[in-house]
């Protein structure tokens, strides 16, 4: 008989002002995740309409949610708008936090 024993995953954790949010995604989703949204601006037409810009911030709030959990963004916000350059550069900020949080659980559960 063969056992195999797994370990459970890993929970990487992210304090954001005061939230403390749990990644959702792996390295490797949360970087498609960035390619899918870094291909929808591209995507963008060079006079892109007010719905198209808005399908694009609404892509960038799904993005965030996915990486942190439904209702990040929202948390994230605190109840105010958030316009198009704070949004790409949050996105861009968590991200990078998720990636480094990943790495950092898997190092302490590998050590």
């Amino acid at each position: 008989m063969i056992k195999l024993n797994l370990t459970a995953p890993i929970t990487p954790t992210i304090e954001i002002a005061g939230h403390e949010f749990t990644v959702q995604l792996s390295e490797l989703d949360i970087n498609d995740l960035l390619e899918q949204v870094k291909s929808h601006a591209l995507g963008l037409k060079d006079n892109p309409s007010t719905d198209d810009i808005l399908g694009y911030l609404r892509h960038i709030n799904e993005a965030i949610d996915r990486i942190l959990g439904e209702g990040a963004m929202s948390k994230l916000a605190a109840g105010r708008s958030v316009n198009a350059a704070t949004a790409m550069r949050w996105l861009r900020d968590v991200a990078g936090a998720a990636l480094q949080a990943n790495m950092e659980a898997c190092k302490a559960k590998n050590d």
